[in-house]
């Protein structure tokens, strides 16, 4: 069945004809979004504004017939309610000893009037180490500037298998469908182009799509900011510029997301990856999360070895022990995860420079 906001949307581009860029033969692009253009979201957004009308409530809710996977851009709920979509990729190089993070953050402002798709603005973060040299760049978007597609969103959808989403703006272009996933974005005087590939190392194989660190307490409506593994290490292959400088190779992908109404009042997070022939990846997160009525310190933890078959999950939530010493003015932790049966033990210690800590980007808070 179509809802009214699929209705509007198909009216609404069947009257902006525009010249359809087919992307599919573009190389590295393997199809995401063959097809669609920005071009067709600049049309649409011409016809709102010379119609005098908002896009119907409907449409801001995203009262899709549908259900949107995790990774997926999710039906918005109520307008005047905050409400934020993010994803993260990290890119590890090994060999070369580079480091790139790109962050994309769409956000609505609580009792504002509807965006024209939807969010406000939008926050896109590039940062980097290579050879001594870091940097943290980042840029806001104004939100009718950019749209995001696919899932949930009030926009058409994009091609390929699940799960699937677009965002096109001004700086670029991010793209994924199915385990691929494509980014050519640039932020003040850096490009990065990167192609994320096949196989990929999900949360759990037998529910690639749906299965991630909240475990069971993401199917009840208790969490008001959502966090979802992607992907643990999926091959990569991307190109960094920045002035004269070139930097290209192979990567391994780390790809994951958050969702919902604010981040937690304070938490650590961290995230690391050891090359072949350990072949180990590492994510955990901890934080003061409200849980239903309560404000809980809880923690996940994330492990997985291929070489020693071992995919360990521990999560407070599940009674998991994770006991901690934080350090924050020596960019230091400790972690001491036990599993509740305690078979199972994991030990962890970060430790960075203070030097190498990026500048200050904007989060999505509840103040």
């Amino acid at each position: 069945r179509r809802s009214p906001a699929l209705s509007t949307s198909s009216l609404l581009f069947q009257e902006a004809p525009c010249k359809m860029r087919d992307l599919s033969a573009t190389k590295g692009y393997s199809g995401i979004v063959a097809g669609w253009s920005r071009q067709c979201a600049a049309r649409a957004e011409a016809l709102w504004r010379r119609s005098g009308r908002r896009p119907p409530r409907s449409a801001q809710r995203g009262m899709l017939a549908a259900a949107s996977l995790p990774f997926e851009p999710q039906p918005l709920p109520p307008w005047r309610r905050q409400w934020f979509e993010g994803w993260f990729v990290r890119l590890v190089d090994h060999a070369a000893r580079v480091s790139i993070a790109l962050i994309l953050g769409s956000m609505r402002l609580p009792g504002k009037e509807p965006a024209l798709h939807g969010f406000h603005e939008h926050l896109l973060v590039l940062a980097y180490q290579l050879e001594g040299e870091h940097a943290t760049l980042h840029t806001v978007i104004p939100g009718e500037h950019a749209a995001l597609h696919g899932g949930g969103a009030a926009l058409p959808s994009v091609r390929g298998p699940p799960p699937r989403f677009a965002w096109t703006s001004p700086a670029g272009l991010i793209a994924g469908s199915g385990d691929e996933l494509f980014a050519d974005v640039t932020v003040g005087d850096a490009r990065l182009v990167a192609n994320v590939s096949a196989p990929r190392v999900p949360w759990d194989p037998r529910a690639p799509h749906t299965a991630g660190p909240e475990g069971w307490l993401g199917r009840t409506g208790l969490l008001p900011c959502h966090y979802y593994v992607h992907s643990f290490a999926s091959p990569t292959r991307y190109e960094l510029r920045r002035g004269r400088r070139r930097t290209r190779g192979t990567a391994s992908a780390h790809v994951e997301r958050n969702y919902g109404d604010a981040f937690p009042r304070g938490w650590v997070w961290a995230q690391a990856s050891a090359p072949a022939p350990w072949a180990v990846q590492l994510v955990l997160t901890g934080g003061r999360f409200i849980i239903g009525p309560l404000e809980t310190e809880s923690f996940v933890v994330g492990l997985r070895a291929a070489d020693l078959g071992a995919a360990w999950d521990f999560r407070t939530t599940d009674a998991d022990a994770v006991a901690h010493a934080r350090r924050p003015c020596e960019a230091r932790l400790a972690l001491n995860a036990t599993s509740r049966d305690g078979t199972r033990r994991l030990l962890v210690t970060l430790r960075a420079r203070r030097a190498s800590f990026g500048g200050a980007i904007p989060v999505p808070t509840s103040q």
